[in-house]
C-alpha cells in the first residue's frame, strides 16, 4: 500500500480567525493506481480544498454554532470523470440539514 499524508491550511478571507485544514490519508491498493499519475491526484485533492474554501465560508457561523468542526469529502478519480461525496451534516437539527444541502449545489457547481 502507498499512502501520503496531505497537509494544507486555508484561511477563509473574511473569518480570518478559522481555516479549512486538509489533513487526510490517501491509501491505493497496489496495481489499481499508476505511479505516474499519483502526483496529479495528490496535486487534485489540495487544489480541492482551495476551491473548497469559498463554498464553505457562509456557512461557517452556523457550523461553528453547532460545534461542527469537521467536513468530509471523498474523492472518486476514474478514467472518465472526478466525483466527489459529502458526509451530511446531520448534527444541530434542520438548520445544518438546510445548510448542508445549499452548500452541495454550490460545490457541485464550483467543484464537482
Amino acid at each position: 500500500m502507498l499512502s501520503r499524508q496531505l497537509r494544507s491550511y486555508n484561511p477563509f478571507p473574511t473569518i480570518s480567525e478559522w481555516s479549512l485544514r486538509l489533513s487526510s490519508v490517501i491509501n491505493m491498493e497496489r496495481g489499481k493506481f499508476p505511479h505516474v499519475l499519483q502526483p496529479k491526484f495528490f496535486e487534485l485533492c489540495e487544489q480541492l480544498v482551495i476551491q473548497l474554501t469559498p463554498t464553505l465560508e457562509p456557512f461557517v457561523p452556523a457550523l461553528i454554532r453547532h460545534q461542527w468542526r469537521r467536513i468530509c469529502v471523498r474523492v472518486r478519480i476514474e478514467e472518465e470523470c472526478v466525483s466527489c461525496e459529502t458526509e451530511k451534516w446531520e448534527e444541530g437539527g434542520g438548520e445544518l440539514a438546510d445548510q448542508y444541502f445549499i452548500w452541495t449545489l454550490s460545490l457541485n457547481e464550483q467543484v464537482c
